[in-house]
């Protein structure tokens, strides 16, 4: 499987945790969504995920879809996703 032309990178999931987070749909660019950290307490799994709305900035008008993938090596614990909504200049 490619996107934009790029082969995706093989994922061996006996070694690997895919985490991925997804806003949905909107009708501007002015939306981004980030995991900044991810920290594994012992009993569990903490990954902060941040929703970001972009200020002073002029929006295009257009779909968008935003969302961020990341690996991790394996993990057979909870995972527990705590999000935090901030403002950011671009």
């Amino acid at each position: 499987m490619e996107v934009f032309g790029e082969p995706l990178p093989e994922i061996d999931f006996s070694k690997k945790t895919v985490i991925a987070v997804c806003l949905g749909t909107f009708t501007h660019s002015g939306y981004a969504i980030e995991i900044r950290q991810i920290v594994d307490t012992g009993l569990t799994v903490v990954v902060k995920v941040y929703f970001i709305t972009f200020v002073d900035k002029v929006y295009l008008p257009v779909l968008t879809t935003p969302y961020h993938v990341v690996t991790i090596s394996k993990v057979n614990k909870p995972i527990i996703f705590k999000t935090f909504e901030v403002m950011e200049d671009c």
